[in-house]
């Protein structure tokens, strides 16, 4: 990053934290009933994503095996 977009968004960062202070901003949200906090979903669709790679079944059937030739 050049020093130019880190002003920028150290501008927009200044914005954003002056407009959420403002009492027209909190009678706004307030009113819509709008949370600051919304859920991330990214983390969820990761780790389905990573589940849906693993083979359970095959891993058991293989573990399954590997206890009956040792026992």
């Amino acid at each position: 990053m050049n020093i130019t977009s880190l002003e920028k968004l150290q501008q927009l960062d200044d914005l954003r934290l002056e407009t959420m202070a403002s009492t027209a901003f909190k009678e706004w949200t307030s009113s819509l009933n709008v949370s600051r906090l919304a859920p991330n979903p990214e983390p969820l669709i990761k780790a389905r994503i990573l589940n849906s790679q693993y083979d359970y079944e095959r891993k058991n059937k293989v573990a399954s095996l590997v206890k009956r030739l040792y026992l």
